[in-house]
C-alpha cells in the first residue's frame, strides 16, 4: 500500500488485506476469519479477547482462554505471521515481586503494550469485585504483577505505548458489580505504575458502550485496534481476527489539563 497506516517501527510482515471494494466503514474483516477456532488447546474451549505485539521477528500475544469449566485465564501465544498461532498449554504463571506464585482467581480481556523496554499486560480480575490487574515482563518468561491501579469496580483498561510528559497514561472504564449500564472512559496518569491520579473524563469524546481497544496506538492523529472476538453464544462462531483503523482521531493531549469532573 502506498500510504502510511501505522506510526511505529517497520512491520513488513504484518497481516493485511486491502479494503474491499464498496466497503464504507473504517474497519473491515479479514476474509479468512476465524484464525483461531474452537478447542485451540487442551482444557480451553474458546479464545476470546486478545492482544498482540511484534516480538523477535514474529508476533507474541496474550489471549483470554475460556476454559472448559467456564473460568477464563490468560494464555500466551506465538506466531511467525500473525495468523497461525501456537499456544502454551498452561496459563500464564504470574508471580509477585518476590518471585512467589500470585495468580488471580480468574483473568480476562487482556491488553499487551510495550512502554520503553518493558511489556505490560493489563486485564480484568477479581479484587473484591471487578478490578484491573497489571503485570510486567521483558522476556515473556517471567510475569511479575505490580500494584492494582484502582479500587473496584473497574473493567477494561489500556496503557498508552509511550509516556506523556514523563507519565504513564492509562484509559479505563469504571463499572459496577453487575452488567455495567454505562461506559464512560477515564484517563489516569502515574509516574511509576504504582500510584495513579490525575483522573479525567471526557464524555463527549470518549463515551463508549462496550470495550476499549485490544491493542492501541496513538500519535495525536491516528489510532488502531487489533483483535476482537464475538462470543459463540451469539449464534456466531468464535473468531479472532485483525482489524486496523487509520481514521483520524482528535488528540487526547488537551484532556491532561482539564479539571476533574
Amino acid at each position: 500500500m502506498s500510504k502510511t497506516i501505522l506510526y511505529c517501527d517497520a512491520l513488513p510482515g504484518i497481516p493485511w488485506q486491502d479494503k474491499p471494494d464498496g466497503a464504507e466503514l473504517p474497519l473491515w474483516r479479514y476474509t479468512e476469519n476465524p484464525v483461531i477456532r474452537r478447542n485451540p488447546l487442551p482444557g480451553v474451549a474458546r479464545i476470546f479477547n486478545s492482544a498482540v505485539v511484534p516480538f523477535e521477528g514474529g508476533y507474541i500475544g496474550v489471549f483470554r482462554g475460556e476454559q472448559t469449566n467456564g473460568i477464563p485465564f490468560i494464555y500466551l501465544g506465538r506466531s511467525a505471521d500473525g495468523i497461525h498461532w501456537d499456544f502454551d498449554r498452561d496459563k500464564i504463571p504470574f508471580v509477585n515481586e518476590q518471585g512467589e506464585p500470585f495468580m488471580p482467581p480468574y483473568a480476562y480481556d487482556p491488553r499487551l503494550v510495550k512502554v520503553e523496554d518493558t511489556y505490560y499486560i493489563i486485564w480484568c480480575q477479581d479484587f473484591y469485585g471487578a478490578s484491573i490487574g497489571i503485570a510486567k515482563t521483558r522476556d515473556f518468561q517471567t510475569f511479575t504483577r505490580v500494584e492494582n491501579p484502582f479500587v473496584p469496580f473497574n473493567r477494561n483498561a489500556v496503557l498508552f505505548p509511550r509516556k506523556i510528559n514523563g507519565m504513564f497514561t492509562l484509559l479505563s472504564r469504571p463499572s459496577d458489580s453487575g452488567h455495567t449500564p454505562f461506559g464512560d472512559i477515564f484517563l489516569s496518569q502515574s509516574p511509576d505504575m504504582e500510584f495513579w491520579g490525575r483522573h479525567r473524563a471526557h464524555r463527549p469524546l470518549l463515551r463508549l458502550r462496550r470495550q476499549l481497544c485490544r491493542f492501541g496506538f496513538h500519535d495525536g492523529r491516528r489510532s488502531g485496534r487489533l483483535y476482537q472476538s464475538p462470543r459463540s453464544d451469539q449464534r456466531r462462531r468464535p473468531r479472532t481476527g485483525p482489524a486496523l483503523n487509520p481514521t483520524p482521531r482528535r488528540p487526547l493531549q488537551p484532556l491532561l489539563g482539564q479539571a476533574p469532573v
